[in-house]
């Protein structure tokens, strides 16, 4: 400590290492530091696998979450200069063969405008099977889009942050080139990038051996335990869809911060890359970061750090969470990956503002850095004496079902966002998804929310499924706000 502010990297290891024992709940964190065209630092720090104790290192992989979306951004941009996938067009135009709901604004709202998250549309059913169920194909995607809807809090030309306009854009442009989004992006951006330790598909993760294991927190003495909802392949999609490690992070950085040029060539147009970072849409609203949100450009945050500009964009989904930032004017930019969603994401914001801090003043960094960590462990320890009492006195359950129990199970059918099986396992009803499956549990001993049931697809996110018997029998359901009917064959 004495000798801190003399050299970055020594400053980042020590720092990073007490954030770990500060908040430790997060088993691993990747870190890579780049400065002008050179990297200043990557490598990682604690675990990526806490049963094979197995470390982080430039080469552990991570899943990266919504910072996808400025891959697909630019590579939908790349497609439009060169005529090949126009993005100007509206919704309409793109796809004239849909029967687009009549209160959708389909012939006002261009692809661009959605890429901007100024669209004004949501896409429920569609969101809801790339990322979560995996119940889709490509043309059932193309079918979901009837199903759009407007938007209630957000019409078309005003920012509303969603995974909608992503998904709605790249079912586009598969229908109509015959490519999924993976493809345009490996073609388009890693290819030509060299970024070889970059995956959009997590089958090709895993065979790499380097992936980390996700992990959530808990409040038992275990701390964080491998989280139960891992992405697949089926639900790596465009808003939220990449896994990538230190080395190739700092690739991405150097590439961003100069324009398209990276190892002394350019690698894609100039003006291309800009157009991404310039401000296409107001943003009002709090953030709950150092970074300010002013502007949403193609694929990118643009907010300030204190008085600098920066470009940035977080991302997350149970068990990771990633921060990727730079600095244009002062030629700095950092990217923090974690396998731990919750305190893993407060933890990336506190070391990118450590970073920030450090090329500003070395000592300041230091300051504010260890003023956060205090506050965000003295919120975690509250945070986890709660989360104990919760696992000592678990929240009754209570079944209140109006009929025999096994009277509720079959298949439910909903066109918008699929089927729900529900079946009997050991005298309990368990509800699947596609790919997510989890057990019916009571809403507790209220007597008007009989026939109500929960259930927790995703850790911590509980809903309800409302059944509607009649005459004996039930034949529908309610969840998400839909209607789901019962196969009768």
């Amino acid at each position: 400590m004495a000798d801190r502010g003399q050299d970055f990297a020594t400053d980042l290891a020590a720092f990073t290492e007490y954030t770990l024992d500060r908040l430790d709940r997060v088993p691993g964190i990747s870190v890579a530091v780049v400065r002008g065209d050179e990297t200043e630092f990557a490598g990682g720090f604690g675990l990526a696998d806490i049963e094979h104790n197995r470390p982080v290192s430039a080469e552990t992989s991570f899943y990266i979450g919504s910072v996808t979306k400025s891959f697909v951004a630019l590579a939908l941009e790349i497609l439009d200069r060169e005529g090949v996938f126009e993005l100007d067009r509206t919704l309409a135009e793109a796809a004239p063969d849909v029967d687009f709901r009549e209160d959708l604004p389909a012939g006002e709202v261009t692809l661009r405008q959605m890429l901007y998250h100024t669209g004004g549309i949501h896409s429920d059913g569609l969101s809801f099977r790339q990322t979560r169920s995996g119940e889709w194909t490509p043309e059932i995607a193309w079918e979901m889009l009837r199903y759009l809807r407007p938007q209630e809090d957000a019409g078309p030309g005003e920012f509303n942050y969603t995974n909608s306009g992503y998904n709605i854009v790249t079912t586009i442009a598969q229908h109509e080139l015959g490519l999924s989004w993976q493809d345009i992006v490996e073609t388009y951006v890693h290819a030509p990038l060299g970024l070889s330790q970059t995956a959009t598909r997590l089958d090709d993760a895993r065979r790499s051996g380097q992936l980390a294991t996700a992990y959530v927190a808990g409040g038992s003495a275990s701390g964080s335990t491998p989280a139960e909802l891992l992405k697949s392949d089926v639900t790596m999609q465009s808003a939220g869809g990449h896994i990538m490690t230190a080395n190739d992070a700092a690739r991405w950085l150097i590439f961003q911060m100069n324009d398209g040029r990276l190892d002394g060539s350019q690698v894609i147009d100039t003006e291309i890359v800009e157009t991404t970072h310039r401000p296409h849409a107001g943003i009002n609203g709090d953030h709950p970061s150092f970074l300010t949100r002013e502007h949403y450009g193609l694929g990118w945050f643009l907010g300030h750090a204190g008085p600098d500009p920066v470009i940035y964009h977080g991302g997350g989904f149970t068990g990771y969470a990633a921060l990727f930032a730079f600095m244009p004017e002062r030629e700095v930019g950092v990217a923090v990956m974690t396998n731990e969603d919750s305190v893993g994401a407060v933890a990336a914001d506190i070391i990118t503002e450590f970073v920030f801090d450090w090329y500003r003043a070395p000592e300041e960094a230091w300051t504010r850095g260890v003023e956060r960590l205090n506050e965000a462990s003295a919120q975690l320890r509250r945070e986890t004496r709660a989360l104990r009492l919760q696992e000592l006195l678990p929240p009754r359950r209570d079944i209140q079902l109006s009929l025999p129990i096994e009277s509720y199970a079959g298949r439910y059918i909903n066109a918008e966002y699929g089927t729900i099986d529900i079946a009997m396992d050991n005298g309990e009803l368990v509800a699947t998804m596609g790919q997510l499956s989890a057990p019916l549990t009571g809403m507790g001993s209220d007597r008007e929310r009989e026939d109500w049931m929960r259930v927790e697809f995703y850790d911590g996110e509980g809903m309800v499924v409302f059944f509607r018997p009649e005459d004996g029998e039930v034949n529908e359901l309610a969840f998400f706000s839909r209607l789901f009917v019962r196969d009768g064959e």
